[in-house]
């Protein structure tokens, strides 16, 4: 019998599938398949739970990343601080943990 976790291993190339839930994306040039996380970018919650930068009009903007092991793409985990540019926007790394073939990204940035 197989276990959950075996299962979901299986069961990456469906989620990061682009015909499915996945999305190609660039990131530092590097070609891969990731999932946002279903929340939008909320920079007001931000606002009111970290800094008071938004009096000067800058806020930061905080978002989830899956991102699939996959040859040829993301293969290690970032470092806290990090800064990536996804698709042209650049990220600051929070957190990154490699949980099987999936690392889950915890990104921030500013905007204005």
């Amino acid at each position: 019998m197989i276990t959950l976790k075996e299962q979901m291993q299986l069961d990456i190339p469906t989620f990061f599938n682009p015909r499915e839930f996945g999305e190609e994306m660039l990131i530092d040039g590097v070609l891969c398949l990731g999932t946002w996380d279903t929340e939008k970018d909320e920079p007001v919650k931000q606002f009111f739970g970290s800094s008071f930068d938004n009096v000067m009009g800058i806020f930061t903007v905080d978002r989830v990343l899956y991102v699939a092991r996959l040859d040829g793409g993301l293969m290690e985990p970032p470092i806290p601080s990090q800064e990536l540019d996804i698709d042209g926007k650049i990220w600051t790394v929070k957190d990154a943990v490699a949980e099987g073939n999936v690392i889950k990204l915890i990104l921030y940035r500013n905007e204005s």
